[in-house]
C-alpha cells in the first residue's frame, strides 16, 4: 500500500505543473480572444462613424473589465499607425487595419489612444479638417 501511495503522489507531483501551465495558457488565450473581439467591434464602430460623414458621433462601451490586454487605437495622422488598431498581450501584438474604407484615427493631441480595462467608454467623432478622419476619446 505505501508503494501505491508513493506512485500516486509521484504522478500527481509530476503532472500538476503541466496542468497549471495549461490553465494559465488557456486564461491568456481567452483574454486575447476577448480583446480581439472588442477590437473588431471598435473597428466596426469607427467605420460606421466615418461612413456617416463629418459631424457624426458614436459612443462605444468597452466590455474589457479585468482583461490584461491593452488596445491601442490610431496615432499620428501623417503616419500609417493612424490606420491600425493594435492588441497587445504578453509581448504579442495583433493588428487590425482600418482599410475598407481607409480610415485615419487620432486623438486631440495626435497620439495613439490606449484602451485598458479601467476605461469604460469610448467616443468617436468624424471630423473634416485637412481631410476626413475620426477623433477618439475615452473616459
Amino acid at each position: 500500500m505505501p508503494l501505491k501511495l508513493l506512485i500516486v503522489t509521484l504522478l500527481i507531483s509530476l503532472s500538476a505543473p503541466i496542468v497549471l501551465s495549461s490553465m494559465g495558457t488557456f486564461q491568456t488565450r481567452t483574454s486575447e480572444s476577448q480583446a480581439l473581439s472588442v477590437a473588431e467591434q471598435i473597428r466596426e464602430t469607427i467605420t460606421a462613424t466615418y461612413l456617416s460623414g463629418p459631424g457624426n458621433h458614436r459612443v462605444y462601451d468597452s466590455p474589457l473589465n479585468g482583461n490584461k490586454c491593452t488596445i491601442e487605437i490610431g496615432g499620428d495622422l501623417n503616419q500609417t499607425e493612424s490606420m491600425v488598431i493594435r492588441v497587445a498581450s504578453d509581448g504579442r501584438i495583433d493588428s487590425l487595419y482600418l482599410s475598407d474604407p481607409v480610415v485615419r484615427v487620432t486623438t486631440v493631441d495626435r497620439h495613439p489612444f490606449q484602451l485598458t480595462a479601467e476605461l469604460a467608454r469610448l467616443s468617436f467623432t468624424c471630423v473634416s479638417d485637412n481631410g476626413t478622419y475620426v477623433l477618439v476619446s475615452g473616459s
